[in-house]
C-alpha cells in the first residue's frame, strides 16, 4: 500500500527515505512529459526524496530543464488543469509550480534553464549523495537536528543547510568528472513511444551514480551490409556512414544497456541492421577492431503479449551480439503487456529494481579495484 506523503506549508517535519517516493516521482515525470512534450529537454527527481537512505520531507521535488521558459510558462493553463499551480519565481531564474492545493504540498515543481548553474548544482547533489553514504548521513544528520530546531520555520530550516550544501557540491564536482559512463541505446525506429519511456526511465536512474547518454539506433544513418567479407580482412567497413560514430559512443561506455521492443518475436530491423554492420568488431575472425575491456552489458526487451518467451528470444540476440563485441552480460528484463508509452507506468518498479543492480553491482566492482 502506497503512503500518504505531503506535508503543510511552511512547516518541516521528516520521514525515513520510502521507495515509494521513487515510484510517485516517475509517474509524475511521465505526466509532465506527457503535457509538455518538446518543450521540456529534461526532467528528473531531486531533492532528499531522492537520495537513498536519508531523511527528507514527504514532498517531491522534480526538476524541468527548458531551452525557453516563455515556451514552458505558456503553458500555465494546461498544467494547473493537470494540478501543477503556478507559483512564480522562487529563486532567481527559476519558477515553481506546486502541486497540493494552497496550505498542503505535495510535489515542488523547480523549472530551470537546462544544463544551467542551477540544472547542474540539482543533479549533482542528488547523484554524490547517492554515491557518498558518509556525507549523506552528515546532511541527514543536519536536517534531523535543525526540523527538531525548526519545525514551523521552513525558510530558517532551508538557510541554515546552505554551508553544508555549499561544502558537498564543491565536492561533488570533482567527483563528476571522474565517474563511470552508461549508454542507454533506444533499439526502436520510434524515438517516442514506450522504449523510449524505458530508456529515459533507466538513464534518470543510472544518472544518480554515473554519466549517462542516450542514442536511438534511428537517429544514425547507416546502410545495410553488403556481405562482401572486405571487413575480415581489414577490419574496416568499405561504406563511410554514421556506424563509426555509434560505436564511439560503445568506446565510451562503462555501462551499455540496450532497451527493445519486439518485432516478430525478434529485434526490430533497424537494429539487427546496425548488429550486422558492426562485423568489423566482431571477435570471430582476425583482424578485428577491438573495444575495451571491462565493459558491462544489460538488455531489456519488452512486447505487447502476456507471454514472456518472445522477450527471452529478443534478449538473445542482444546477449549473443555483446558476447562477439566481448561485453560481460550481467542482467536483462522481460516486460509484458507494454504497447504504447502509458503502459510503462505499471513496470516502473521492476525497471527501477534493475537499474538498483546495475548501480550496485558497479559500485562492488569499484570497490574491488
Amino acid at each position: 500500500m502506497q503512503r500518504a506523503f505531503g506535508l503543510r506549508r511552511g512547516t518541516v517535519a521528516l520521514e525515513p527515505h520510502h521507495s515509494e517516493w521513487e515510484i510517485i516521482a516517475q509517474q509524475t515525470i511521465t505526466r509532465l512529459h506527457e503535457i509538455l512534450q518538446d518543450t521540456a529537454a529534461d526532467i528528473q527527481h531531486i531533492g532528499s526524496t531522492a537520495i537513498r537512505g536519508i531523511f527528507a520531507k514527504p514532498i517531491i521535488d522534480i526538476v524541468i530543464g527548458v531551452s525557453d521558459i516563455d515556451a514552458l510558462l505558456a503553458k500555465n493553463a494546461v498544467l494547473a488543469e493537470n494540478g501543477f499551480l503556478f507559483r512564480g519565481a522562487d529563486l532567481p531564474e527559476q519558477y515553481l509550480y506546486v502541486c497540493g492545493g494552497e496550505d498542503f504540498r505535495t510535489h515542488h515543481i523547480h523549472v530551470v534553464i537546462y544544463r544551467s548553474e542551477a540544472w547542474e548544482n540539482y543533479i549533482s547533489l542528488r547523484d554524490y549523495l547517492n554515491s557518498h553514504p558518509d556525507d549523506a548521513k552528515a546532511y541527514s544528520d543536519l536536517k534531523q537536528s535543525l526540523a527538531e530546531r525548526y519545525p514551523a520555520d521552513r525558510e530558517t530550516y532551508t538557510a541554515m543547510k546552505s554551508d553544508l550544501i555549499h561544502e558537498i557540491l564543491c565536492r561533488a564536482g570533482e567527483w563528476r568528472s571522474r565517474r563511470m559512463k552508461a549508454l542507454i541505446i533506444n533499439c526502436s525506429p520510434v524515438r517516442t513511444g514506450a522504449t523510449a519511456e524505458i530508456v529515459r526511465i533507466v538513464s534518470a536512474q543510472l544518472s544518480g551514480s554515473m554519466e549517462t547518454e542516450t542514442v536511438c539506433i534511428d537517429d544514425y544513418d547507416f546502410a545495410f551490409c553488403k556481405g562482401c567479407r572486405s571487413c575480415h580482412q581489414t577490419a574496416q567497413c568499405v561504406q563511410d556512414d554514421d556506424i563509426p560514430r555509434i560505436m564511439d559512443a560503445f568506446e565510451r561506455a562503462d555501462i551499455i544497456v540496450c532497451v527493445s521492443p519486439s518485432y516478430w518475436a525478434d529485434i526490430p530491423g533497424q537494429f539487427k541492421a546496425f548488429i550486422d554492420r558492426c562485423t568489423p568488431w566482431c571477435n570471430t575472425h582476425t583482424p578485428h577492431r577491438k573495444l575495451s575491456g571491462g565493459k558491462r552489458g544489460y538488455a531489456i526487451a519488452l512486447r505487447t503479449g502476456p507471454n514472456l518467451p518472445e522477450c527471452a528470444r529478443v534478449i538473445g540476440s542482444i546477449e549473443h551480439f555483446y558476447g562477439h563485441l566481448e561485453i560481460s552480460c550481467c542482467g536483462h528484463l522481460g516486460l509484458t503487456g507494454v504497447e504504447y508509452k502509458e503502459d510503462v507506468a505499471g513496470h516502473a518498479a521492476e525497471i527501477i529494481g534493475l537499474c538498483r543492480e546495475i548501480v550496485q553491482s558497479q559500485e562492488e566492482t569499484a570497490a574491488c579495484q
